[in-house]
Formats: structure tokens, sequence, C-alpha cells
């Protein structure tokens, strides 16, 4: 074998190696979470919500959204559903939204998309430590944080939504149509 071909020889397997750990990497990078979808906030963490406090509540679902961003609106059925649930549950959960509106402007475009809450506030998402919307953030009865949604639901997530809904409270005995 010749010097030229030893030295073709090394550099196709030094080439085929870089390949090998390149794809490697974006794979294992691609397994991690996003940083700029991550809440600030950290699983396990109290969620603060100017007054409001959890109570009786086995579960709150904070939705944080805006009334102008079309990932937000493709969500309202959704959000419809877990309405639905909040009022079947006989205070055993509660649903919070977030908008960054004036209060009156996000109240009235929440109940014309048939959207019911215990509270509507009015903040910018970040204060709450939620960096994009639609957010969608899990907390149990001591207001701590269990899980999060970012970004627009797909129906793999809204099935997760929804069985995480399931599991946090048993107790509400929810009516199975609001579950499919």
């Amino acid at each position: 074998m010749s010097r030229l071909e030893k030295t073709a020889a090394a550099a196709m397997v030094v080439s085929f190696l870089l390949l090998v750990g390149v794809t490697t990497r974006s794979f294992v990078l691609s397994r991690r979470p996003d940083p700029a979808t991550v809440p600030l906030v950290k699983i396990g963490e109290a969620v603060r919500l100017p007054g409001f406090t959890p109570g009786s509540a086995k579960l709150t679902f904070v939705i944080v959204l805006s009334s102008q961003c079309a990932y937000c609106l493709h969500d309202l059925p959704l959000y419809r559903r877990l309405s639905a649930a909040r009022s079947s549950s006989g205070g055993m959960m509660h649903l919070i939204a977030v908008l960054p509106e004036k209060t009156a402007v996000a109240s009235a475009f929440l109940g014309s998309s048939g959207v019911d809450t215990d509270n509507v506030l009015s903040m910018a998402p970040l204060e709450l430590g939620v960096k994009m919307v639609p957010t969608l953030l899990l907390l149990d009865e001591n207001g701590k944080l269990e899980r999060y949604w970012v970004g627009e639901m797909n129906q793999e997530h809204e099935r997760e939504v929804l069985a995480a809904l399931t599991a946090s409270c048993r107790a509400c005995r929810l009516p199975a149509t609001y579950m499919q």
C-alpha cells in the first residue's frame, strides 16, 4: 500500500468518525428541551399567581396565552375542554388564564371563546416565569409546578394534558365525554 493510499484510507476513517460524532451529537441534543421554551420556574417550585390561592383544589391549570397568538387560537378547543372539566369538578380543579392584554379585554376574549376560568390575570408571561405563549402549567394542590407544555398543542400533547388531568384529579369524577 502506497503512502497516498494510506493517507486516503486514514482520511476516510477520520471523515467517517466525524460524521458519526456530529450525527450522535445532533441526536442527543434533539432529545433535550429547547432552553428558549423551558419556563423559568422549575418543576416542584411554587408558581406565584397574584391574588390566587389553591384552596381545596387538587390541581390548577394555568393557561398562558394571548388573544393575538395564532397558536393560542388553535388551542381554544382544548381550553374549552379544560373549562368544562373545571365546571364539572366540584371545585377540585381550578383554571387560571394569564394574558398580556388588559383584564377586561382578556376576559371578553375568553368569554367569547367559551373558556370559563376561576381567574383572569393581566400580566406579561415573563412575570410568571414563562418565556413563550401558549404555555400550559399544571400545578399541584400546593401551587407547585408539576408539568408544563409549551407551544401549539398537537394530539399527543392534548392526550398528555387530559391524562395528567385524570391522574391528578381522580376525585373529580369528570364525565368521560371530556376525556375523549
